[in-house]
């Protein structure tokens, strides 16, 4: 009868060997003395940063600290793929990663360390944001553009600042004067009335509709 070779345990465990994986260079396997399989994967600069070498223990406490850097390794892989694909807020990168399960004291660091290098610009991307829903919905009263702003993620001070800033251009007004008194225009079977609560609902600014109605002959307080 063959006796199994027993693994070994936490106190006996020491690195034996860090190769690289096949599959990435940046990355190595460590293996340690009695297993059969490598105990992690990890990128060459964690390695280093946690000073992880051949012939140390590979202790539970050393487990941890790997599988907390990797997890902030994801963490910043997946957040920074959010931000190549388009401007993100500090909220929306959040939300994002606590919905993959990462650890909330990791996603803070991840965050915090993705506004220290300035890939995450709150202003900027606040002003984006509502330069674009400006062209998307012109005339939207400050109300809406602020709430879609903050559903974003966007902190309230900043879509407060941005929702007030677009809301009162002239170019956008204009257009949605426009775009409700063509909506009133070509109303078909609709009555006026239903077609001021449509353009409500899409945001439109109380006082732009009225006017609307106003110029196309409507009286606002009826039909």
């Amino acid at each position: 009868m063959t006796a199994r070779r027993r693994a070994p345990t936490r106190a006996q465990a020491i690195i034996e060997r860090i190769e690289t994986d096949p599959k990435d260079p940046r990355f190595a396997r460590i293996r340690i003395a009695g297993a059969s399989r490598c105990v992690a994967t990890i990128g060459r600069e964690t390695l280093a940063g946690l000073g992880i070498r051949e012939g140390i223990r590979w202790t539970s406490q050393l487990e941890a600290r790997v599988r907390s850097a990797q997890a902030e390794r994801d963490a910043r892989s997946h957040a920074l793929a959010m931000l190549a694909r388009a401007s993100q807020s500090a909220g929306s990168i959040r939300r994002a990663l606590l919905r993959r399960r990462i650890p909330s004291d990791i996603v803070e660091r991840t965050v915090a360390s993705l506004v220290a290098d300035r890939w995450i610009d709150e202003e900027a991307h606040a002003a984006l944001r509502a330069d674009r829903l400006s062209a998307s919905q012109p005339g939207a009263c400050e109300t809406h553009l602020m709430q879609v702003l903050g559903n974003e993620g966007i902190v309230e001070s900043l879509a407060l600042r941005e929702a007030r800033r677009v809301a009162g251009s002239a170019e956008s007004a204009a257009r949605a004067l426009s775009l409700a008194r063509t909506a009133l225009q070509h109303r078909g079977r609709r009555t006026a009335l239903a077609v001021a609560q449509s353009l409500a609902r899409k945001g439109f600014d109380p006082t732009i509709i009225a006017d609307a109605m106003r110029r196309e002959g409507f009286d606002c307080d009826a039909e």
